[in-house]
């Protein structure tokens, strides 16, 4: 009785033959100028994207109403660096009035104001936030044992609504 040839083993010589033949026909180099000639036929599209804008249905170019949703890319990064650069010189260069002492006294009274406000809003919203779980934790455990019904029913005897009926 002969053994069946395993299908898998007979396809390994044909799969390291085109993986050679492939290998032949796709150097590093023709890799790299395969790529490089896509980049140079997409640089235009590429920097309007980077830019923020895309290609409309009239087929010309638009701000991409989109931009910022796609995330980012290491030419956006480098773009971002760049202009980060720039715009720090160019800053440098601008003459900015000086504030006077009373001016900056000001400022800093504005900014301890708002703050304070600041302060005190983020603090009253986690505080209600806290007292509706506290009421939401309560309520149900007066509700699963009944207690609730007994307290209701003992203020109005207390409050006299009870004599009243």
């Amino acid at each position: 009785m002969t053994t069946p040839i395993n299908v898998i083993d007979s396809a390994i010589p044909i799969i390291a033959s085109a993986v050679a033949e492939w290998k032949k026909k796709h150097t590093k180099e023709m890799l790299t100028r395969q790529v490089t000639n896509l980049l140079d036929k997409a640089s235009q599209e590429i920097v309007m994207k980077l830019l923020g804008f895309d290609i409309g249905y009239g087929k010309t170019w638009e701000l991409d109403h989109c931009n910022g949703r796609a995330g980012n890319s290491a030419a956006g990064d480098y773009l971002r660096k760049a202009q980060s650069a720039a715009i720090t010189e160019w800053l440098s260069t601008v003459k900015l009035p000086t504030l006077s002492e009373a001016e900056q006294k000001k400022l800093t009274a504005e900014m301890k104001h708002d703050y304070e406000y600041a302060l005190k809003t983020a603090f009253s919203k986690l505080i209600l936030a806290k007292a509706e779980a506290d009421a939401a934790m309560l309520m149900n455990k007066l509700t699963a044992s009944k207690q609730l019904d007994n307290y209701l029913a003992a203020m109005k005897l207390v409050s006299g609504e009870e004599n009243a009926s």
